[in-house]
Order: C-alpha cells, then sequence, then structure tokens
C-alpha cells in the first residue's frame, strides 16, 4: 500500500468516526463537537505540507510527530475506547504543532494547502480557546514547552554531529 493511500484510509476512517460523535454527541458537545469536524481537514493539510519538499525539513519532521500521533490509536484520549472524542487531543497537538511552526514563510505553503471552510488561523485559536475552557488549563503552553525541549534536543544533537 502506498503511502498516500494509507493517509487516504485513515482520514476515512478520521472523517468517519468524528462525524458519527458529532451527529451522536452534537447538542451535549456543542462546539467542542463542532471544532472536532476540523480534525480531518487538519490532518489533510499535516499530510500534505510533510509531502511538499519545499517546507523545510526540519519542519516537515515536527509536522511528522504530529501525523504519527494521530495515527496512534492508543494515546492521552484513545480513539478505541472513547470514540470521536478521542481526537481531541490528536487535534489539539496538531493545532499547536501548526501554531508553532506557522510563521511568514510557511503561510504560502498553508494557504496553498488548507482546504477547511474558516481561515486556518481562526480554527487554530478556536481549537486551543475550547479546549483550554473545557479542561481550564492551558494545554497549549504546556504543548509549547515540550516542542520546545525537542528543538533544543534536536540542535544539540546536530551540534555534537558537527563536532
Amino acid at each position: 500500500m502506498e503511502k498516500g493511500e494509507k493517509y487516504q484510509r485513515f482520514y476515512d476512517k478520521l472523517r468517519s468516526k468524528v462525524v458519527d460523535f458529532a451527529n451522536k454527541k452534537g447538542e451535549k458537545w456543542g462546539k467542542l463537537a463542532e471544532l472536532l469536524l476540523v480534525a480531518p481537514d487538519i490532518f489533510v493539510l499535516l499530510v500534505r505540507l510533510s509531502l511538499d519538499k519545499e517546507v523545510p525539513y526540519r519542519t516537515r519532521a515536527i509536522i511528522g510527530g504530529a501525523i504519527a500521533y494521530f495515527m496512534i490509536p492508543f494515546d492521552i484520549f484513545p480513539e478505541g475506547i472513547v470514540g470521536g472524542m478521542g481526537y481531541l487531543d490528536d487535534l489539539l497537538l496538531a493545532v499547536t504543532v501548526l501554531a508553532h511552526v506557522f510563521d511568514d514563510d510557511l503561510l504560502p505553503f498553508v494557504e496553498k494547502y488548507w482546504s477547511g471552510d474558516k481561515k486556518i488561523k481562526e480554527v487554530i485559536r478556536d481549537v486551543v480557546q475550547a479546549t483550554e475552557k473545557l479542561f481550564g488549563i492551558d494545554f497549549s503552553l504546556r504543548i509549547k514547552e515540550l516542542i520546545s525541549s525537542w528543538e533544543g534536543k534536536e540542535k544539540n544533537s546536530s551540534q555534537s554531529n558537527v563536532n
């Protein structure tokens, strides 16, 4: 199976689970269920960015980690146990990664590959705000700290390889 086909199959499964969750729990979960509907679009954006050789390698590597997290069935909120709501942590990590790597140099790529209805910056803001409101903590700050620590380790590793 080709990489593109594997991603397409995952996208279809993701879309189906999220739509099913939103249809069943939409009234109860409100804005959160609505936000989860952007998870498949975020996933596709990550895949497209990771496959574009013009996107800097370091950025693609960070994005690749977010893609892997989407595809791992057992994480903070395991999709196999909690259903479509289980993509909340995946979505939050993905938008935090996008916010972290998002700069003026990446903007043309994001605009080229984004297929969502709303502007990507609005989506990022809405997901982070809804998650913080739901859990009462600053998840995005914690994830940004984690990403920064990864980058620090990567930078130290590449410097030691040069020496």
